[in-house]
């Protein structure tokens, strides 16, 4: 159980900040730690978050990182993805090809086999910058149709 004054870890400020090989490995035991503990609550995930985390896992930071380490990253993805998968879904028209397309896909990443890789986390985090670009653009689309009428 956390305390009450518990914050969780800002993971990009962390990542942006983690150069050398050494302090790499120190966010990524962090980021494990903090999957292993019982949050105090809600967390809120944050298109600021999720494009902080793609950035940093497809940067050449994670190319000698052993996939074995790269677990709470993948994790992370994964629920930055379900996250997406379910917003896209309730705020933008499914039955558009586009849209379902990118929906499939994001959870075929989630439910890949491969997903503790370097490989699989570099899928997911394009994966999950493509999602978020695609909420973007028809988000803007459908704000532009709402004020039109």
């Amino acid at each position: 159980m956390q305390p009450a004054n518990y914050q969780a870890p800002d993971l990009a400020a962390a990542a942006q900040e983690a150069t050398d090989d050494g302090e790499l490995r120190r966010f990524l035991e962090a980021m494990r730690r903090w999957q292993s503990e019982e949050p105090a609550g809600q967390v809120e995930i944050t298109p600021e978050a999720i494009r902080s985390t793609v950035d940093y896992v497809l940067s050449p930071h994670l190319d000698n990182v052993p996939d074995e380490e790269l677990s709470a990253t993948v994790f992370t993805l994964n629920e930055y993805l379900s996250a997406l998968a379910e917003t896209a879904e309730a705020r933008l028209d499914i039955g558009r090809v586009v849209v379902a397309q990118s929906v499939t896909r994001a959870r075929a990443v989630v439910d890949s086999v491969e997903s503790a890789s370097l490989r699989g986390a570099r899928l997911a985090a394009s994966t999950a910058r493509d999602l978020i670009l695609l909420l973007e653009q028809e988000g803007r689309r459908g704000d532009r149709a709402e004020m039109a009428s």
